[in-house]
């Protein structure tokens, strides 16, 4: 199935959260922002549907395993 572009602009956010998430400690209402979500639980929302876990709890494996 081809995606709709907001289906590939929703997964290149979420994309660059996870790199921001894995690279630096902001918070994440800061990267929310700066990836473009209206808000913090916006992106929570999303990162969850398309990762299957908040963002949170991927930066907090990320740093486990560095």
């Amino acid at each position: 199935r081809e995606h709709t572009i907001s289906e590939a602009l929703l997964a290149a956010r979420v994309a660059f959260v996870a790199r921001r998430l894995a690279g630096t400690e902001s918070s994440l209402a800061d990267v929310a922002a700066e990836a473009g979500f209206t808000d913090q639980s916006h992106m929570t929302r999303v990162f969850k549907r398309v990762t299957g876990q908040p963002p949170g709890k991927h930066r907090q494996q990320i740093h486990m395993v560095r």
